[in-house]
């Protein structure tokens, strides 16, 4: 059976083996890693977080414009443009109060990508094959199928194994440890996983060749060729990293390999950059099919500027000093990352199911019905307005952020221009990017030049929005230096409040108020220091000279 020449592609041979089929991962990959030792296949940070605003942030454009760039979408997918949604911003808020909820959507979402970009692999090769005219028999459909689950059950054994990815930060949110908000593994035994991995590897292997085989013996290798590199494509995102992590091989290319500093954060960059790219190929494919077209650069801007609002504007509406609690650092980033990814693996899910006539009679509304809906779309243009001035502001954000959290506060601190660090971080607050972490590090920045009341307000600014015990205990200590032992008492009174069980800050407010000759005031706290720490003799030898002083009285 053949196909022709005009139907075996979607744009054409060039740009089909290099976005679809991933022909310029492996070009580009390959580039990277020869130029030179120093970065051996990874891309300087600030290159990286520009190829995440462009492809990453625009391929997430790409579907919200599949359903929600005109009228009569937004009415055909309302189940998925409008309850979807509201659900998604809902589990989002949920997961910002409750670090176990927040676990749960980050171990969901890093669980589901590999599976999304698997999906998505499967029927790029499975596309590829019919226009080229490859006759697909049931048996070579299956060993296919096989081989794109098996090497997605790498990724789910590895990253669900006792010991595995635990706390995962794949693209560089730094989670602190102490916030609670990360992803949890399984924990399936080494043994179970050695035995599991064994068998997926060995399958895997026999799945590829009896694939290949059965599809160049139907047609030619030819024919076969751009499904084959994609099946190339999916190994090298997920097979070939986690199996030969699993059998201690090492490839020598970050972009492959899981163990060593930002080994692991590199090769979930590079797959989600592959994926992006591939993924705006066929969205973009599929809207060019539209009469309402307007050509690839425009639709490029939309998906670009939608694309990365969507990630802008929960930082904005949820960050700790609006309806959310937690940082940047501290957990908002990665909840808003697994919110916004499980909403697009939903919708993109959606669309295509939907292809199938008899899921899309269920979950869409009737044709006739959306006619209808069109003929009162008079308030279609205002609202057209109002989605691109707040999509582009939310946009501007993003790339505000990485103007100025990744090239100025790096500049600025390196020139020890504090002031500009304080103004840069005031800024940030305003975008929901305000960070512990750079707050904490200016104000240690400031005592080390010898400002500690310029570095006071940073401290305390780090623990609204990060709070942690040992933070009190050290705007205390530095409060008592600075404006005496109230200030300092009131500072350790607030941590309590926040973390009534630390022992630290029990400790430290109780003996502070013997010192003070406060007895009553100390007790409780003493206490509660002496029911965490038993064999604390400072603490006893304080609460045996208030009992003593009260039986004098």
């Amino acid at each position: 059976m053949s196909s022709s020449s005009s139907n075996a592609w979607l744009f054409g041979p060039i740009p089909d083996l290099l976005f679809g089929s991933g022909l310029l991962y492996f070009i580009v990959l390959a580039a990277v890693t020869m130029a030179g030792s120093a970065d051996g296949g990874v891309l300087p940070a600030g290159t990286t977080s520009i190829l995440i605003l462009m492809f990453s942030g625009a391929h997430y454009g790409g579907t919200l414009l599949r359903v929600f760039e005109h009228a009569d979408q937004r009415r055909t997918y309302r189940i998925f443009t409008l309850h979807a949604t509201v659900l998604m911003i809902l589990v989002l808020l949920g997961a910002l109060y409750s670090p176990t909820a927040g676990s749960l959507l980050i171990t969901i979402y890093l669980t589901w990508s590999p599976w999304h970009y698997t999906g998505q692999n499967y029927g790029i090769a499975v596309m590829f094959l019919r226009r080229r005219g490859v006759e697909i028999s049931p048996a070579a459909k299956n060993w296919l199928y096989a081989s794109f689950v098996l090497s997605y059950l790498s990724v789910f054994v590895n990253f669900h194994f006792e010991g595995g990815i635990g706390q995962s930060d794949p693209l560089g949110y730094s989670a602190d440890a102490s916030s609670g908000f990360q992803f949890v593994s399984l924990a399936l035994p080494g043994v179970i996983r050695t035995v599991l991995l064994s068998i997926v590897g060995l399958a895997y292997l026999v799945a590829i060749g009896m694939s290949l085989f059965l599809l160049v013996r139907a047609s030619n290798l030819k024919a076969v060729a751009p499904a084959g590199m994609v099946m190339l494509t999916q190994s090298a995102w997920f097979a070939i990293p986690h199996l030969t992590n699993f059998a201690a091989i090492d490839t020598h290319i970050p972009a492959l390999t899981l163990k060593g500093a930002g080994n692991f954060e590199a090769y979930f960059v590079w797959a989600a950059f592959g994926h992006a790219i591939q993924y705006l190929w066929i969205t973009a494919y599929y809207a060019k099919k539209d009469p309402r077209w307007s050509g690839m650069p425009i639709y490029f801007v939309k998906a670009f500027v939608f694309g990365n609002a969507i990630w802008a504007a929960p930082l904005i509406l949820m960050g700790p000093d609006t309806l959310g609690r937690p940082d940047y650092d501290g957990g908002l980033a990665l909840c808003v990352a697994a919110a916004v990814n499980i909403h697009h693996f939903i919708v993109d899910g959606a669309i295509w199911k939907l292809r199938n006539p008899k899921i899309a009679a269920v979950l869409l509304r009737n044709v006739e019905a959306v006619a209808q809906d069109a003929l009162a779309m008079s308030r279609s243009r205002w609202m057209r307005r109002t989605a691109w001035s707040f999509g582009g502001l939310f946009a501007l954000t993003a790339v505000l952020s990485l103007i100025e959290l990744e090239k100025r506060l790096p500049t600025a601190m390196q020139n020890r221009d504090y002031q500009e660090v304080e103004a840069i971080l005031d800024r940030a607050a305003l975008y929901g990017r305000d960070s512990s972490q750079y707050r904490t590090m200016l104000g240690n920045q400031l005592i080390k030049e010898h400002l500690p009341s310029t570095a006071l307000p940073h401290f305390w600014r780090s623990l609204t929005l990060h709070p942690q015990p040992d933070g009190f205990l050290q705007v205390g200590v530095l409060n008592e230096k600075l404006r005496g032992t109230e200030f300092a008492l009131f500072a350790w009174k607030r941590g309590l409040e926040r973390f009534p069980n630390d022992l630290g800050l029990n400790q430290r407010l109780g003996l502070s108020l013997v010192k003070l000759r406060r007895m009553n005031q100390a007790r409780p706290y003493l206490e509660r220091t002496l029911e965490l720490d038993p064999d604390n003799a400072a603490v006893r030898r304080a609460l045996d000279e208030i009992h003593a002083q009260a039986k004098g009285a």
